[in-house]
């Protein structure tokens, strides 16, 4: 890891206590998100998609033409939404893949010509969801090159205050395209809405020895929340040319996504990237016993070497090597529960 990132949580390094926990989180999750749609649903709240009647795909009538915006990571191509300007699918990073899966996310460099963003792109890599279930979602296209956000912003907006939303999903789930997610009510209010992907599970947690001797500061994990931080840095570069004012950053999510808002409060590395927060449905283990060892990096590389004897790999190479479906769902299945690392920097 990198960036000198102080972070107060827990990793699970038993592997019998480490899959009912993966259970009990994922089900919670679930179960938030949909009291959420119910309530919205009960009440004709304003969020998108759920009051009686209403279908969540926009109406193409809806699209009157493109906007495209020049910002220093290129040209963007989004869609007029009435009273809206929306992009979707813009990548802030390069894609975390082959060498670079288990590594820092490099910032995307300025593209040449129009980038089209006006379609969705694929969640993170994800379990799929069990169709058994009540809570069952519809399933997302997926991949492990996903490393995108989301922007809705008035066409009028100038300097307005941001709203970055960091989703929910047990740090193993969810996505910043599900419907609920939709920005364009907070939009319509003043906001320029952010909504972003990133790495979850063993793709975006894991701790390991020899992921550690690779890092210039000797430690591992954290992907997924130094993406969130990449994300930050890419609004700080190009909101203004949405509409947006950087220094009026507002980071803001539930369950998972609250952790990840307390963890970002607690980085060194996302000072100076926003200045409010909003923490949902989540909470924060006492600092003072995470000063224990027990508790630190040394505990998540064990469970990561546990995770890949578990999934029968000798050495980082080889989990490099593997199908990252596969992957995620070997670590979903050996009770792997993704958790951020105590770095001590």
């Amino acid at each position: 890891m990198s960036d000198e990132i102080t972070i107060f949580a827990a990793k699970q390094t038993k592997q019998e206590a480490a899959e009912p926990a993966t259970r009990f989180w994922v089900a919670l999750a679930e179960v938030f998100r949909y009291l959420l749609i119910l309530t919205a649903a009960a009440s004709c709240l304003p969020v998108p998609g759920y009051c009686a009647g209403q279908d969540t795909t926009p109406d193409p009538s809806h699209f009157k033409n493109s906007r495209i915006v020049d910002a220093p990571a290129g040209r963007i191509e989004g869609r007029i939404q009435g009273q809206l300007n929306v992009f979707r699918g813009i990548p802030y990073a390069l894609p975390p893949v082959g060498a670079a899966r288990w590594r820092p996310p490099r910032p995307m460099p300025r593209w040449q010509g129009v980038r089209n963003a006006t379609e969705f792109q694929p969640a993170c890599l994800q379990p799929k969801p069990q169709l058994s279930t009540v809570y069952t979602r519809d399933p997302m296209p997926m991949s492990e090159d996903c490393l995108t956000l989301n922007i809705w912003t008035p066409t009028s907006a100038r300097n307005e205050p941001v709203f970055f939303w960091i989703h929910g999903g047990a740090l193993s789930g969810g996505a910043s395209r599900e419907p609920i997610y939709d920005g364009a009510q907070l939009a319509s209010k003043g906001l320029v809405v952010v909504s972003i992907n990133y790495r979850l599970g063993v793709l975006g947690w894991l701790a390991h020895p020899e992921l550690s001797a690779e890092s210039p500061l000797g430690v591992s994990g954290n992907y997924g929340l130094l993406d969130q931080i990449e994300a930050l840095r890419w609004v700080q570069r190009n909101i203004r040319v949405f509409g947006g004012d950087p220094a009026k950053v507002t980071i803001a999510g539930e369950s998972a996504g609250g952790l990840s808002v307390m963890y970002l409060m607690a980085a060194p590395a996302a000072r100076g990237l926003f200045s409010k927060a909003i923490a949902q449905s989540a909470y924060m283990i006492s600092t003072p016993e995470l000063k224990q060892d027990r508790f630190g990096s040394k505990s998540a590389e064990e469970s990561g070497t546990q995770l890949a004897t578990s999934v029968h790999a000798a050495n980082i190479a080889a989990l490099r090597a593997m199908d990252a479906a596969a992957l995620i769902k070997a670590a979903a299945a050996s009770g792997y529960a993704p958790w951020p690392t105590i770095d001590k920097q």
